[in-house]
Order: structure tokens, then C-alpha cells, then sequence
């Protein structure tokens, strides 16, 4: 079994790479950020669960660069399409197996 490959075709091209990464540490410094400042009382606390869930989900979008496998759905490997990732950096799916639970 092969790795995955990055996106062919409707390519992420270097510059919107960069400019992904960047949004997407921008969002994780705000995220940690946001955690240090919530109380830890019953309500505040599913924010702050809510914020861990998206730092998490920022984090694995960078490993996924990193790793060279970004903009490729985990489910079934096709590419995710450019404007979805432009919306959704930290999306991990294409639409079609995002809207399957």
C-alpha cells in the first residue's frame, strides 16, 4: 500500500500553503490564548472543551502539512477541494465524507 499523495490537479499551490499555515497558527495561538483565560466553572468549561476540540483539530491540520498529505481526505484519500480548505483550514475531509457520520 502506497502513501497517500498530495492533491493533483486542483492543487494547493506553495503560496496558499503558507498562507493556510499561517491562518492556522494564527487560530492556534488565539485558541491557547482563549484557554488561559476561561474560568473553570460548569458552563465556561464546555467552552472550554469546545476550544481544546478546535486546538486540537488546528494542530492535526499542521502535522498534516507537515507530513505532505494536506488537502487530502482521511476517509477515502481524494482531494479536498481548494475552496472547502479556504473556508475550513483545518478540515480533515472532502464534503461527501464529511456529511456521513
Amino acid at each position: 500500500m502506497t502513501a497517500p499523495q498530495p492533491i493533483a490537479g486542483e492543487t494547493v499551490s506553495p503560496e496558499l500553503l503558507a498562507r493556510l499555515r499561517a491562518e492556522l497558527e494564527e487560530q492556534r495561538e488565539a485558541r491557547l490564548a482563549q484557554l488561559e483565560e476561561i474560568p473553570a466553572d460548569e458552563v465556561e468549561r464546555a467552552f472550554r472543551d469546545l476550544a481544546e476540540k478546535a486546538l486540537e483539530e488546528i494542530e492535526a491540520a499542521l502535522e498534516r502539512i507537515d507530513a505532505g498529505v494536506y488537502g487530502l481526505c482521511e476517509r477515502c484519500q481524494a482531494p479536498i477541494s481548494v475552496a472547502r480548505l479556504e473556508v475550513m483550514p483545518q478540515t480533515p475531509f472532502c464534503v461527501g465524507c464529511a456529511s456521513v457520520k
